[in-house]
């Protein structure tokens, strides 16, 4: 039987990202990323420089990542299935109202975002990251697909991927307005208004009680 710890590497000879001890080497590498993004700008990131700042050989970086762009894309892939998770379990919760859970998401995105605004706006808005926009647009529809199967059981996977993906684009394009004209509006309040683009009937309203009537009259 095959385990997490024995499934060492990929095919390519890369880590496999599934093994918890490469996780956690990975996410080290992403914290180095976004120290020097913050400190110096990333025209000058180079992998022996972000291998040393983690603790590793250079060849230690290229165990689990191709190059500095496949990082930086594994750093926004990290944040969006963590912001993910977080939605997804908020919307497992009996009559929830499922535009006010999509909107909290936005604000954590949004917070997380700004919290490392320089490396989030050469990896969106300065193109500092070739093919970006097609790649994080596909990534954050990834990410969307398990909350909106739970909110439209009903629904066919090319009718998922399709309203994701648009919806996807649109968020990014908002995003990317937001990163560009100097994130003036708090993370709040921007969220609100990203909600504004998303289709209402997307999401599930809470469930109205039939005994609220009843109650409203009672001490």
């Amino acid at each position: 039987m095959t385990t997490l710890q024995g499934r060492q590497r990929t095919r390519s000879g890369r880590a496999d990202t599934l093994d918890p001890r490469s996780l956690a080497t990975r996410r080290k590498l992403a914290a180095a990323l976004l120290a020097a993004a913050r400190d110096e700008g990333l025209q000058t990131v180079s992998a022996s420089g972000l291998a040393r700042e983690a603790g590793l050989s250079r060849s230690g970086f290229y165990e689990h990542f191709a190059n500095v762009d496949e990082l930086a894309f594994f750093v926004l892939d990290d944040l969006l299935a963590d912001i993910g998770a977080l939605d997804l379990e908020a919307r497992r919760k009996e009559g929830v109202d499922g535009r006010a859970v999509g909107e909290w998401a936005l604000e954590l995105l949004l917070d997380r975002i700004l919290e490392h605004q320089n490396f989030y706006t050469h990896l969106l808005v300065a193109g500092g990251f070739p093919g970006a926009a097609g790649r994080i647009i596909e990534k954050f529809a990834e990410h969307q697909q398990p909350g909106v199967r739970l909110e439209k059981p009903e629904w066919t996977e090319s009718r998922i991927d399709l309203v994701t993906e648009s919806v996807a684009g649109m968020l990014v394009s908002g995003i990317r307005y937001w990163l560009r004209t100097g994130a003036q509006e708090s993370p709040r309040e921007f969220a609100q208004e990203l909600m504004q683009i998303v289709p209402g009937w997307l999401y599930r309203m809470p469930r109205e009680d039939p005994t609220a009537p009843l109650r409203a009259g009672l001490p």
